[in-house]
Parts: structure tokens; C-alpha cells; sequence
């Protein structure tokens, strides 16, 4: 527990929008080119956003606050984006699990860090949105703002153009469910939920940690998703810049 709580103190704000590293300027630029390349059907979108539930024991006290009806189990939520390159770049939680997407989104104020540091290089203050900003992308329940995109979602039927345009952006958010996978992979203790107890256990840490040398594995073997968009990963020195 001593060496799980230092790599969180020492390391820990590599996964708060790191915005002088893997989520500075010139790297988002990257990110739109290559996602582009493959798919996309937009210049905007640096990253994908969703949330993922990890399963925990069944709590003595405060049962509403960890179990979610639609899972069926009772378990705690983080938020997370991934970039082209596989890494989870941005990861907050944990939360709340009945809570929606949405909600811990709001919670989160990820948007504000965005409004504050995902800017195209060269614009100004004044310019169109999607001339001054990057997006995020995530599913429908996140609706849309001048730093998130979302698919085409209204009563009746899409357009042809609606739908091609949907089916291209799906085509690219997969690789969100790649990196939480990876994770899970990796670490198989993740998946002992009865070890995980919210009152007792700092098993939000461990998850937090988890992602963090994940991370750092990436830069010595990229992943798949990195490979498939040829978006490789920073190096260790360059990750742990600061």
C-alpha cells in the first residue's frame, strides 16, 4: 500500500489533462491528423471519451452509493479518454456508480480543462469553435458542446449523410474499450471484486495506479490500437516528463 500511494503522489497528475505532455498542443495535433487518416470523418477530435464500472464487494454500509441496477453488481465508475496512441490520457474517479455518464462528467469539469488548454495552435481568442478548440468524442448520452462531439441522435430517421457520418466516428471509438481492456489484462487482480472493499481497501488507488503503469508499459511495447493508427506512444523520459 506505502508504494501504491507514492506512485499515485509522485505520478498521479499525469492522468489530470496533462496538457504540458501526452495531451499538450502539438501532441493533440497529432492525434486529430491520424485519427482522421483512418476514418474520421472530422479535423476536430483528439480523443475518445467513456466511462468504465469496476466491480467491488457487496458493502456492509451505504449499499445505494455503489450499486447500479443496470450492471447488476455493485462497483465504483472512473471516466477516462484515450488517445490514437492507446494510452488513457486523462482518468478521474472514482465516482459514484449509479450515477449516468453525464453526471460524472459534470462533476468532473473535464470540459473546463478543455475550454482552458485544448486550443488549436495559430487561433485566437474570438475565433469560431471549431477553429479555436479540439473535441473529445463520446456516445449520445454526453450531448454536445464547442470541446465534445457526439453522434447524430433525434427523433425519426438519420439522414444518409447522418448515418455514414455516425458509422464513421464508430469505426474510431472503439479504441476506448481497447485501452480499458488492456488494462484489465494486464492486472488481473482488477478483476477480484470481492478483494475490493470501498470502505476498507483504497481500491480506487489501485485502479488509478493500474492505468499509470500501463502507461508506462506502452512506451516500451505500444499496443494495438497505437500500432493500427501508427501513433506510437511517447518515450518513458518523455511520459514522465515532469
Amino acid at each position: 500500500m506505502t508504494v501504491v500511494s507514492y506512485i499515485n503522489q509522485a505520478w498521479g497528475h499525469l492522468l489530470q489533462f496533462d496538457y504540458d505532455g501526452i495531451l499538450s498542443p502539438q501532441a493533440m495535433t497529432q492525434y486529430v491528423t491520424v485519427i482522421h487518416a483512418h476514418g474520421a470523418p472530422t479535423r476536430m477530435v483528439v480523443s475518445f471519451l467513456d466511462c468504465t464500472i469496476r466491480k467491488t464487494c457487496h458493502p456492509t454500509l451505504f449499499e445505494i452509493l455503489a450499486y447500479t441496477g443496470y450492471k447488476k453488481c455493485h462497483s465504483m465508475k472512473f471516466q477516462a479518454i484515450t488517445g490514437p496512441n492507446g494510452m488513457l490520457a486523462h482518468l478521474d474517479g472514482p465516482y459514484r456508480a449509479p450515477q449516468n455518464d453525464a453526471s460524472v462528467l459534470s462533476q468532473s469539469h473535464l470540459l473546463e480543462f478543455m475550454r482552458e488548454h485544448a486550443i488549436q495552435p495559430g487561433s485566437v481568442e474570438g475565433d469560431p469553435s471549431e477553429q479555436r478548440y479540439f473535441q473529445v468524442y463520446g456516445d449520445s448520452a454526453y450531448g454536445v458542446s464547442p470541446v465534445l462531439m457526439s453522434p447524430h441522435v433525434r427523433v425519426g430517421q438519420l439522414t444518409h449523410a447522418e448515418r455514414a457520418w455516425n458509422m464513421g466516428m464508430g469505426g474510431v471509438h472503439i479504441s476506448v474499450e481497447h485501452a480499458f481492456g488492456i488494462v484489465l489484462q494486464e492486472w488481473l487482480f482488477m478483476h477480484c471484486s470481492w478483494k475490493h472493499q470501498i470502505i476498507g481497501t483504497a481500491c480506487g488507488l489501485w485502479y488509478r495506479v493500474a492505468v499509470l503503469l500501463i502507461n508506462a508499459h506502452n512506451c516500451f511495447v505500444p499496443n494495438q490500437t497505437a500500432v493500427c493508427y501508427d501513433c506510437m506512444p511517447p518515450s518513458l523520459h518523455n511520459y514522465f516528463h515532469n
